[in-house]
C-alpha cells in the first residue's frame, strides 16, 4: 500500500540502511514525524548482532525526528525476536519508550 501512504503525504522509502538515515537524507534532521523500520532482521541469527541493529536504528532515527517525532518497530515479540530487546535498545540510543502494542 505504498500508493496509499504516499497520497497521504508520505515518504516511503526501502532498501536503505537503516542505521545511516544521514546518507539518504542529508539536510533532513529533525524533519520527520515518524520513521518506520519493518521488520528488521541483519541477516544473522546472532542476538547481540541484532541488537546493534535496533540500537543503531534508534540513535540514527533520533537525530532525523521532529521534537516529538516517533520511531516505530514492526517486530514479534516472541523468541529469538523478544531476546533482541527492542525496548532497551531505544533507551540506550537515548529514545523514550511510549508504548508497545
Amino acid at each position: 500500500n505504498i500508493e496509499k501512504c504516499q497520497a497521504a503525504g508520505a515518504k516511503v522509502v526501502h532498501g536503505v540502511d537503516a542505521t545511516n538515515l544521514a546518507k539518504i537524507f542529508k539536510g533532513a534532521a529533525g524533519q520527520f514525524d515518524r520513521i518506520v523500520f519493518n521488520f528488521p532482521h541483519s541477516g544473522s541469527q546472532r542476538v547481540h548482532i541484532n541488537r546493534e541493529l535496533l540500537h543503531n536504528f534508534f540513535q540514527s532515527a533520533r537525530s532525523h525526528l521532529k521534537p516529538k517525532g516517533q520511531a516505530h518497530v514492526t517486530l514479534k515479540m516472541r523468541p529469538p525476536y523478544s531476546e533482541w530487546q527492542v525496548e532497551l535498545q531505544a533507551k540506550r540510543a537515548g529514545m523514550v519508550n511510549v508504548s508497545v502494542l
